[in-house]
């Protein structure tokens, strides 16, 4: 995210899910999950070459960069058309969420990614490649990797959970009633006594 106004579009490619969330001065717009991501692409790219998903996925996270799907491997083939088919169809449904919100947001977008399955060399030439391809609703002004692609999302959860957690804290003290104060009624004195006793005879 863009560190002056905390906008952009944040986009975590894992295994089983790809988490999406459009922030606008730190303010979540649009949030989703899709399941397709790295877990997907290895059943997809298994059905096409009759691999193992298992043994697709330690192909992907251990050999695969985009540069080698021209290389003529079936394996490295399919994982470029998968990846790509990803990339386009999160990329699709955030552009039809993002035509949804009821503001309207004019600035160019930055990118950044994370996740697992966004760590193959080349990713990002990928990605940027696809958004060329598709006419989406809003410009694009940078795609950027994460800093810490396997752990950014879970520092972020962290980052926030301690933002509710000092919230919560602010508005416990808040209604906290001061405790009151018990008066004790002045005693009457024994010369007050001694003269109504007089007036009664």
């Amino acid at each position: 995210m863009g560190d002056a106004t905390m906008s952009g579009l944040g986009i975590s490619f894992g295994a089983g899910q790809c988490n999406v969330c459009f922030a606008y001065r730190g303010y979540p717009v649009v949030e989703f999950s899709v399941a397709r991501s790295g877990d997907f692409i290895d059943q997809q790219v298994a059905n096409v070459t009759g691999k193992k998903p298992s043994v697709v996925s330690k192909i992907k996270e251990k050999d695969f960069s985009f540069d080698k799907a021209a290389s003529g491997d079936m394996v490295m083939m399919a994982l470029d058309i998968h990846y790509t088919e990803m990339i386009n169809y999160v990329l699709n449904i955030f552009a039809k969420k993002f035509m949804e919100a009821e503001k309207a947001y004019d600035d160019p977008i930055e990118i950044v990614v994370a996740g697992g399955t966004a760590c193959p060399d080349g990713f990002l030439d990928k990605m940027k490649e696809v958004i060329d391809d598709m006419d989406l609703p809003f410009e694009v002004s940078n795609i950027r990797k994460a800093d810490d692609m396997l752990r950014t999302v879970s520092k972020g959860c962290f980052v926030k959970a301690m933002q509710l957690e000092a919230k919560g804290d602010a508005k416990n003290k808040t209604e906290e009633k001061p405790k009151e104060e018990k008066t004790e009624k002045p005693r009457k004195e024994k010369k007050d006594e001694d003269d109504i006793d007089e007036i009664l005879g």
